[in-house]
């Protein structure tokens, strides 16, 4: 049976606690609210999704802006928004909706999880404030991005496997949901799949002391079967398209230690907030060994709530360093680190509070906890200090200027209207080509490499060989560079290459040249 949860008031605590979550929940929705006045936070990723959507309204097709199938990234989001702008509702006011429910669905999850965990209420909430307050919080879901409706299903998932462990057994109707909360994450990102082997291994080990083998088997097989059927949907749609099972992908090109320098980087900005940048590693790793010595507590309880996180939470760094040493993704940041912050915070929250939490009897270990757990809550409140000064300024900035490519900047390009005044039939090239979509619904004839992560020298040699064949072809018949494409190739380098340029006009954000 679970202990009673210290600090467990009744209905009047219970209702105060839930006054605070709302009121946590209200501040990351309004800082998103504001920082997408301009739209929501655009990269190609976030291009690709809406070409998928619009693709989708239209045909029922999920194509990417090059106008291939969308493989490399699961249907889920443009099926969802492109279902949206089939009633009337246009895919950025949709992405910006499903935003603010999805924050606030995770600031709510995240303080149902603690509960769940066995925290006290005060302990939950201080987790609950780390997550809603977090500028990383309000950086994914300011973007049109797949992570925040995938982050609130990875913790629904995680809530009814953790208050399954909590009642001690797993009915039908919960397997069930569980199977389609995996199934729906899976759909969005492949990287749900991670929740397949942490849902079955907690249903077994929990079912198994309990009613035998067989029966444990049984229910631990269906909550897997069910909880892969979103898996077996894409990679079959990926295979029938000629993909492979989980899209394409290319050869990564970073060491184990860039690995290592990234996680505990991303890990120190979640504090710092972007603030004293410098001492984000040391930060990150005092904060990697505190999630690693909840693991250990973890472990040493015995606790399948507790090892369920810590199941999720370690494939989830294990499969995340392996695709980066084996793929070219997304550096580890706050996009890749989202699904896991709250899983991360909790569970970090649980080693602290059973490291300090007195046992019955012991009422020296209980006197020496309050000035603890004082001296602790008075620190969080420092550090809260500066993730909350760090969103209030990106959420100001960002209503005022914009993000990526809603920037209000490129919206009054001259670069971008002079494209625009080009006749229909021109193949225009540029740095991101997913750009020119976002602006204009145009979709640009080739692309003009970059010298930056996902463009190593040679992948840049075959793009630079793909691009002078479509300017020999006359498929693309003007390049444009923009200047704040600052790793994108200059006109001098594709002339080196053999490319034909002849500048056609500067502007004060770029320039426009004929090609051939």
């Amino acid at each position: 049976m679970d202990r009673p949860a210290a600090g467990s008031g009744g209905r009047p605590g219970r209702a105060l606690s839930w006054t605070v979550v709302g009121a946590l929940m209200v501040w990351p929705a309004g800082l998103v609210t504001a920082a997408t006045s301009h739209g929501p936070g655009a990269t190609p990723d976030s291009v690709n999704y809406l070409a998928g959507a619009e693709s989708f309204a239209r045909s029922g097709d999920v194509l990417m802006v090059n106008g291939n199938p969308m493989t490399l990234f699961p249907p889920g989001l443009p099926v969802i928004l492109g279902s949206l702008l089939s009633l009337g509702v246009d895919v950025p006011t949709a992405a910006v909706v499903l935003n603010v429910f999805a924050v606030a669905a995770m600031v709510a999850l995240s303080y149902a999880l603690a509960r769940a965990l066995g925290l006290p209420r005060l302990a939950s909430l201080a987790c609950t404030a780390v997550v809603a307050v977090s500028k990383a919080t309000l950086f994914v879901h300011a973007y049109l991005f797949s992570e925040p409706l995938f982050s609130a299903l990875v913790l629904v998932t995680l809530l009814l496997v953790v208050n399954g462990c909590r009642a001690g057994g797993f009915s039908w109707p919960r397997l069930v949901l569980v199977g389609v909360a995996t199934s729906a994450a899976i759909s969005l990102r492949y990287l749900g799949l991670l929740l397949i082997p942490v849902v079955v291994a907690t249903v077994f080990g929990v079912l198994l002391p309990r009613v035998g083998w067989l029966r444990a088997g049984a229910r631990a097989g269906v909550a897997g079967v069910v909880s892969s059927i979103g898996l077996v949907a894409v990679v079959t749609r990926n295979l029938s398209l000629g993909s492979g099972p989980l899209g394409p992908r290319t050869a990564g090109v970073v060491s184990p230690l860039d690995v290592l320098a990234q996680a505990m980087t991303a890990l120190g900005d979640y504090v710092l907030a972007g603030r004293l940048a410098h001492l984000a590693p040391v930060v990150g790793s005092a904060v990697a060994a505190a999630l690693v010595a909840s693991v250990v507590v973890a472990l040493v309880r015995r606790d399948p709530r507790a090892l369920t996180l810590a199941g999720f939470a370690g494939l989830w760094w294990v499969v995340l360093a392996w695709s980066e040493l084996t793929t070219v993704i997304d550096p580890i940041g706050a996009r890749l680190l989202a699904p896991a912050l709250t899983p991360m915070v909790v569970l970090i929250g649980y080693g602290a509070h059973e490291l300090v939490r007195a046992p019955a009897g012991r009422s020296r270990r209980a006197a020496v906890r309050r000035p603890v757990v004082v001296v602790a809550g008075v620190a969080l409140a420092a550090v809260l200090s500066l993730p909350v000064a760090g969103s209030v300024e990106y959420a100001r900035n960002t209503s005022r200027w914009g993000i990526g490519f809603s920037g209000v900047a490129l919206q009054r390009s001259p670069l971008f209207a002079a494209i625009a005044g080009l006749p229909p039939d021109a193949g225009i090239a540029m740095g991101y080509p997913e750009r020119l979509y976002w602006v204009s619904g145009r979709t640009a004839a080739g692309t003009v490499p970059r010298d930056d992560h996902w463009f190593p020298p040679a992948r840049q040699k075959r793009d630079l060989a793909i691009l002078r064949d479509k300017i020999d072809s006359g498929v693309v018949t003007h390049v444009a560079f923009y200047e704040r494409d600052a790793t994108t190739l200059k006109p001098a380098d594709l002339v080196a290459f053999g490319l034909r340029l002849e500048l056609l006009e500067n502007f004060e954000d770029g320039a426009l040249y004929e090609a051939g």
